[in-house]
């Protein structure tokens, strides 16, 4: 008996059924799917059990064990996954606290670590949050753009070499100012704007690469001439304000000027830290809120051409195997991890390597995920969009063998 085979009917139901399944992998029905982040939080964090957003919590809770049998003095861990805050824990002599608050931490040089128990220094991780001010800046028109120089704004200092004239906002962002460098003779001290610009420049502007904490003062000093407002306030209005940092969960150090650091200086909370985080892992965005622009946040987080060393550096943070990441002296870490909507935070004072963190956040953090997302995670779709036209043509080859083999009408 011959057999009629509908070619038509058959792709139509093959359609209808890859839409059907697609529809429920996006909407995260079908088990295994990350979670969307539908929650955004307000006054406080949404705190919820790892589980709920599909992670184990005895797998990353090995990170402790580690942390005690290799001496990495951290002083909390932070994890924020599709906006919930999934595990927030503090530590004392590689021990977990049982209290949620930071145990009495010694000086730095004369520099407290932590204030009020639960504020901690965010040494060089301030650079980061000047970028982000110095992009709403531009956003909301007080500077024009990243090649105004810093002579514009402060044309009755001194400059004693015509080059520093030409030093741009972007070369301060991109460290490649020309300013003395952290490791230099000069670094040190509490300086005035003028002060850090006295010195000969180590290389022409837009030349070379030079890690330089105090030419970050600089775009402090920018922010406060150009909105008028000190850094701290421009921030808490512009910045803090929008995601729910409030002023107690911040503090910034001014120079004799009155001027706040831009290269140090500031202290947050953790859960401060985590909301930049996920501000940043959101190109900006915030609860429907564009606090910073699309664009700018792209830049940021965009490694530099040369002269930038491997391309590891963008506007004031470092690239990383995830995108990139905020970085402070003796480990103060704001990590974004795109792939598995995860914000990781870390505060401590130890000497361990980026590549310690990343090797935590590998195997105790990313390997409490009970399902690894698809490949392309960004594009909602993205297997319908492949598979549908390939799924197609297998069932045309298999009907043509069909009919050939059968001899079906």
């Amino acid at each position: 008996m011959k057999m009629r085979f509908y070619w038509k009917k058959t792709t139509l139901i093959v359609f209808i059924l890859l839409m059907f399944t697609n529809t429920f992998l996006m909407a995260g029905i079908v088990k295994g799917q990350v979670k969307t982040a539908a929650y955004w939080p307000t006054n406080e964090w949404n705190v919820t059990n790892p589980s709920d957003q599909d992670m184990n919590n005895a797998t990353m809770y090995e990170i402790y064990d580690f942390i005690e049998a290799y001496n990495v003095n951290l002083h909390s861990v932070s994890i924020v996954r599709n906006g919930f805050l999934v595990h927030e824990e503090y530590i004392s002599n590689y021990k977990l606290r049982e209290e949620k608050s930071y145990g009495s931490e010694p000086d730095y040089y004369g520099i407290d670590v932590v204030i009020n128990g639960s504020l901690h220094a965010q040494f060089s991780a301030t650079k980061t949050i000047i970028a982000l001010l110095i992009g709403i800046a531009i956003d909301k028109g007080f500077i024009d753009n990243v090649n105004q120089t810093f002579a514009f704004f402060f044309p009755t200092l001194t400059y004693n070499n015509l080059s520093k004239k030409n030093i741009t906002i972007e070369h301060l962002l991109t460290m490649t100012s020309g300013i003395y460098g952290d490791t230099d003779p000069e670094f040190g001290g509490d300086k005035t704007i003028q002060q850090i610009l006295n010195p000969d420049l180590k290389s022409i502007p837009g030349s070379l690469f030079r890690y330089s904490s105090y030419s970050i003062n600089l775009l402090s000093a920018i922010i406060n001439k150009s909105t008028g407002q000190k850094t701290s306030d421009f921030a808490q209005e512009y910045l803090f304000d929008p995601i729910g940092i409030s002023e107690e969960d911040s503090y910034w150090l001014e120079n004799s000027e009155r001027i706040n650091t831009g290269g140090y200086g500031l202290y947050f909370t953790p859960q401060a830290m985590a909301r930049i985080g996920l501000l940043m892992l959101n190109n900006g965005m915030w609860n429907d809120t564009q606090v910073i622009s699309e664009n700018w946040m792209l830049k940021v987080g965009t490694p530099q051409p040369e002269p930038q060393p491997n391309e590891d550096y963008g506007y004031l943070v470092w690239m990383d195997k995830y995108s990139y990441h905020a970085a402070g002296l003796l480990g103060q870490l704001i990590f974004l991890i795109p792939a598995y909507n995860l914000t990781v935070v870390f505060t401590a004072d130890s000497s361990a390597s980026i590549y310690t963190y990343i090797y935590m956040i590998d195997n105790f953090i990313i390997a409490s995920i009970g399902n690894f997302p698809p490949s392309n995670p960004v594009i909602l779709g993205y297997s319908l969009v492949v598979f549908l036209p390939l799924m197609i043509l297998s069932v045309r080859l298999i009907y043509i063998k069909i009919k050939k083999k059968y001899n079906l009408l």
